[in-house]
């Protein structure tokens, strides 16, 4: 199944991507074709480590180390919040579209876009140093403690 997954999210978000560069390449970016191109490239980012959990499903434990490990949670839980986020700013954009039609917003696409980003920042900031401070998710050892013990 992650194999299936895997080929069709790179070959989809790739295809989408260079679309994208090829058709918009003599024509500026509206706001729609940028945050599709993010999402796209969030996308990928979250499939790219599809293999990992292949092997790691196949073999029973994972083998790639820690530094890896780290890697692929991050991009597994960061992907999924960025992408919220990047459909949150989608909206937010269709939404100044259609309440304000004939003014221009103030704010400019990479403004808008990197607001959203600065916000994912400082909110996914306590994510990020679990990650890399503590023990890496595959070596967490639970202790067992028998709280009834006899005395």
């Amino acid at each position: 199944m992650y194999a299936g997954l895997f080929l069709f999210g790179l070959c989809g978000n790739v295809s989408v991507i260079t679309l994208i560069r090829q058709v918009h390449s003599s024509v500026p970016y509206d706001n729609t074709m940028i945050f599709i191109l993010f999402l796209c490239c969030v996308d990928l980012a979250s499939v790219l480590p599809l293999p990992m959990a292949i092997v790691d499903q196949l073999l029973g434990f994972w083998v790639f180390g820690t530094v890896c490990c780290k890697i692929y949670r991050m991009l597994e839980h960061v992907g999924r919040a960025l992408s919220t986020f990047i459909l949150a700013a989608m909206a937010f954009d269709r939404f100044q579209r259609v309440w304000y039609p004939h003014r221009k917003t103030r704010w400019s696409k990479i403004h808008i876009t990197s607001s959203f980003m600065k916000y994912f920042h400082v909110l996914n900031k306590p994510q990020n140093s679990f990650f890399f401070l503590k023990n890496s998710i595959h070596k967490i050892q639970f202790k067992s403690k028998n709280a009834y013990s006899a005395t």
